[in-house]
């Protein structure tokens, strides 16, 4: 290469890692395929997200104190012919995976196509249900395909409402800024443990060992056990017979990444199952 030939630009970190996921573990690089194609369809419009409308950071921390979300969907700024442009590739790119049915891609193409007031009800339904609670038309996949393809948009706006608050006081296993659900834990090098919402990725901080789904808090009731690289942890309840991943910065030589971690840690999901517990 000639010394003024330039460089190609830099994967982002979230892509390298998943490239290098794949070369350890082939057998994940169709679940790491799919998610190397939802980064860059996102990542075009993470920067562009516009900031939610916020009140005064006074207020907002009275809001946590009472036990509420910041975030309302009225507070949300959406740009929506970018949300239309990407819920039609991440559909898409969902479909072509196995992840959404024909009729899921045909509902989603007939919100893109139509007007603006039958998208944005769609998304606010979404915004106040968790998975499996919503009814009619949002269904498990089309709920799948809302987080993924919304996820950017929220985490600008759920990033700029908790910038300044504190959080420690938060005790609830739902979201402080949109009210989602967790989908994993990150243990930090102090050894305390946060939860990461599934749906805009912010983190809070969570009890040592109490369940976040049924928030049991009996050690005799929750089982730990670890990766072999101790990489990663899973935390199940013997209450609600269900259970939490957790990623284990302790012994980490990067940082949490949720869309790779979420990847590497199928085979203990597989575990998981196996031992009669659900996510």
């Amino acid at each position: 290469m000639r010394p003024d030939t330039p460089h190609p630009p830099a994967e982002p970190p979230v892509i390298a890692a998943l490239r290098a996921l794949v070369d350890d573990q082939p057998e994940l690089a169709p679940a790491a395929d799919l998610q190397i194609a939802i980064a860059q369809i996102t990542r075009r419009v993470s920067a562009r997200a516009p900031l939610p409308l916020l009140g005064p950071v006074a207020e907002r921390q009275q809001a946590l104190a009472k036990g509420v979300r910041v975030l309302a969907f009225e507070d949300l700024r959406l740009d929506w012919s970018a949300i239309r442009l990407t819920l039609r590739e991440v559909a898409r790119a969902l479909a072509d995976a196995g992840a959404l049915s024909p009729e899921e891609l045909a509902a989603v193409d007939g919100y893109v196509r139509g007007e603006t007031g039958a998208l944005e009800a769609l998304v606010a339904t979404w915004f106040d249900t968790q998975t499996g609670d919503a009814q009619g038309e949002i269904t498990e996949g089309l709920h799948e395909l809302l987080d993924t393809a919304l996820r950017p948009f929220l985490a600008r706006a759920a990033s700029a409402a908790l910038t300044g608050l504190d959080l420690a006081g938060w005790n609830r296993p739902s979201c402080p800024a949109c009210g989602g659900e967790a989908d994993v834990a990150v243990i930090l090098r102090d050894g305390r443990r946060c939860l990461s919402c599934h749906r805009c990725r912010a983190q809070w901080p969570w009890h040592a060992w109490a369940c976040p789904r049924c928030t049991n808090d009996a050690r005799e009731h929750v089982a730990s056990f670890a990766s072999r690289d101790g990489l990663y942890r899973i935390y199940a309840c013997g209450k609600c017979k269900r259970y939490l991943k957790a990623y284990d910065s302790r012994q980490a030589p990067r940082p949490f990444l949720p869309e790779v971690d979420l990847i590497a840690t199928l085979p203990l999901d597989a575990a998981a199952l196996q031992k009669g517990f659900t996510a």
